[in-house]
């Protein structure tokens, strides 16, 4: 009887031991509710998306808490690397803050992007010198010809001059033309993970220049279409020579390109367990 007793507490224990095993691992292996944060923008369509410097502008984001427990939040909003706001806040669970961001920026994001020259150069030979007459006394003057010449002064536009030009000397003319030209292009990106010698972003205007052709590549749900704006300045000179009628013209003409930067505005949070959040959106300083 004893050793039935023996058999039967020991197959107990092991039960009773099996449950605790049971019962531990099931509550190991019950997940446990997680809290979290929301970070949105408020009225998102109007945030400025171009910012005038000198203006004050605003908007407002929101944090909304389903933490567990009451939580602080630290933010931060920056364009680029500069900090235009900071500051932090508790929550309770369940509750939510809207901050108002107001700030005015000093500085444009107008960039220079590069200068591109063209030269052109022509000869006009004048093979027979002729007398300018003045008026109906049909005065012979200095033997000079009165010539039109047309130039380049920028982009399609043409100048024409007539000039006095003595097939018997030497003579040069200089004519100058700046001007500034705002400018709207079009900038087509894609992926070109799988094309070595396609950049990433190239304006539409060069796409055929450099033997691009878009329908060869399945690249339409990588591709994205935006404007890029700025200025060109515009500095051009042009010299025409007479030598003894030998007529020269050469044309220099600088486009320095300018172009508005697109600038990062970001807000980013950071709960005290160091969850980050983070959301943005692009706009250009004019």
């Amino acid at each position: 009887m004893d050793e039935e007793k023996k058999v039967v507490y020991a197959i107990t224990a092991a039960c009773i031991i099996g449950i605790f095993i049971v019962g531990l691992l099931v509550v190991t292996y019950i997940p446990m509710k997680e809290g979290f944060s929301e970070l949105y923008f408020e009225e998102h369509e109007k945030l400025p998306k171009i910012i005038n410097v000198g203006k004050e502008e605003q908007f407002a984001f929101t944090v909304a808490s389903h933490e567990l427990n009451i939580t602080s939040y630290k933010y931060v909003v920056s364009l680029d690397a500069d900090i235009l706001d900071e500051g932090d806040f508790v929550l309770h669970s369940g509750e939510n803050i809207t901050v108002d961001v107001s700030f005015t920026l000093t500085n444009s994001s107008l960039t220079f992007a590069r200068n591109l020259t063209t030269t052109e150069s022509s000869c006009l030979i004048f093979s027979r010198p002729s007398t300018m007459t003045s008026g109906n006394t049909n005065v012979e003057s200095d033997e000079r010809v009165l010539m039109p010449v047309k130039f380049p002064i920028a982009g399609d536009k043409n100048n024409t001059i007539f000039l006095k030009i003595d097939p018997n000397s030497s003579e040069e003319y200089t004519f100058r033309y700046n001007a500034k030209e705002p400018v709207t292009e079009t900038l087509i990106c894609f992926d070109a993970s799988n094309l070595d010698k396609t950049p990433n972003c190239i304006e539409a205007r060069y796409i055929s220049q450099i033997g691009i052709n878009l329908s060869n590549y399945n690249i339409l749900r990588n591709i994205s279409i935006f404007p890029r704006t700025g200025f060109d300045f515009i500095n051009s000179t042009t010299i025409i020579s007479s030598n003894h009628g030998n007529i020269r013209m050469s044309y220099e003409k600088t486009i320095s390109e300018y172009r508005f930067e697109f600038k990062k505005v970001s807000v980013e949070v950071i709960s005290e367990d160091g969850t980050e959040y983070e959301i943005h959106y692009w706009t250009i300083v004019v």
